[in-house]
């Protein structure tokens, strides 16, 4: 029986008798407890997994560098050589430090007290600018429901939504269900929710959700979307598409507050 995994004195204690002998419970504890800080830590992955896949799986593939590494080195106008890059970020980091210094006395919303940083919360503008006043004047008024339905009827990417055995669908009207799942996952709130203000069961959800959205049906119809973007003529000033910026960033919330909620994506549905 391995134990050479149990190194922490608040699990040796726990794990081991006094004779040196093995307490089965508390190893068993030991084990799905560092199993799932390490599936949590990326240290561990788990195949076909959207929520422990592996990192890697986040970044461009060894393969492909070498043919991507110029074009991106030309986009972001990056020196090849690490040393210099690092030379680089270095004196940039010395010269937002002088700069922070310098502006730190006159700054009425940052300052010190004692070792801390005090940076007082920013209030924003109460006025609207006039070309945000015409842009929502441009905008029409729909709900999110409707214009998913819409670009799906532009797009039809709920057709890379498949059942995970191959089976047609059980549900009437699956698409109402895929949207409903997708808008909770896009919005991060779970299915209890939705379902307090659509005309849909949480089991039928939770259906469609495990049999339909996976990590090839998500990424076939996300690439749907992406080609249709890309072929629309306002999408071309915003450069050749080879990179994007792209939103989903994850910060970590010191407080339980209303307005953040653990991300499904990581966290799965049923976390309140």
């Amino acid at each position: 029986m391995p134990t050479d995994f149990v190194q922490s004195a608040e699990w040796r204690w726990r794990v081991f008798n006094p004779n040196l002998s093995v307490n089965r419970r508390w190893y068993e504890l030991a084990i799905m407890s560092l199993l799932r800080d390490a599936l949590r830590s990326g240290r561990i992955w788990v195949e076909n997994s959207r929520r422990y896949t592996n990192l890697e799986n986040y970044l461009i593939p060894n393969t492909q560098w070498p043919d991507l590494r110029p074009v991106y080195l030309e986009l972001v106008n990056g020196k090849a050589e690490a040393e210099l890059r690092l030379a680089g970020l270095q004196q940039q980091l010395e010269a937002a430090y002088q700069a922070l210094d310098e502006q730190l006395p006159q700054d009425e919303a940052l300052h010190m007290d004692g070792d801390r940083l005090i940076l007082k919360p920013f209030e924003g503008h109460a006025e609207e600018s006039p070309l945000s006043g015409k842009i929502q004047a441009l905008l029409p008024h729909l709900q999110l429901a409707e214009l998913l339905h819409e670009v799906d009827t532009w797009t039809h990417f709920s057709a890379h939504f498949e059942h995970a055995a191959g089976s047609s669908p059980r549900i009437p009207d699956l698409n109402r269900h895929l949207y409903a799942v997708l808008l909770a996952q896009a919005r991060n709130i779970d299915f209890q929710q939705m379902v307090d203000v659509v005309d849909l069961s949480y089991p039928q959800l939770s259906w469609v959700n495990n049999w339909y959205l996976r990590e090839e049906t998500l990424q076939a119809a996300t690439t749907r979307l992406v080609n249709f973007q890309y072929a629309q003529p306002l999408s071309h000033y915003w450069g050749d598409g080879r990179f994007s910026s792209s939103d989903g960033q994850r910060f970590a919330v010191a407080v339980r507050t209303q307005n953040a909620t653990p991300l499904p994506r990581y966290f799965g549905f049923g976390r309140s």
